[in-house]
């Protein structure tokens, strides 16, 4: 199956530098397929940030791109 993993979207989280709390052997990345969404605090009144949706690696969605193929952005000499 096409997982996150696999996708050229996909950036693998750095267990070191993650906020999780959790104590997990699940990985952990962000689809970089569209720009950052703003995310929403509710109830908190403080600032408001972006960042791209968080997934594990076996979630899917209908836009995977396999690592090997090339990106949009990616011309002919890349």
């Amino acid at each position: 199956m096409s997982t996150c993993e696999t996708c050229a979207f996909w950036q693998r989280e750095d267990p070191l530098q993650s906020k999780r709390k959790e104590a997990s052997r699940a990985v952990f990345g962000e689809c970089r397929r569209h720009a950052p969404r703003l995310k929403f605090e509710r109830y908190d009144g403080g600032d408001r940030e972006s960042a791209w949706p968080p997934t594990g690696q076996g979630d899917w969605c209908g836009e995977f791109r396999p690592t090997d193929m090339k990106l949009p952005l990616e011309g002919p000499g890349s």
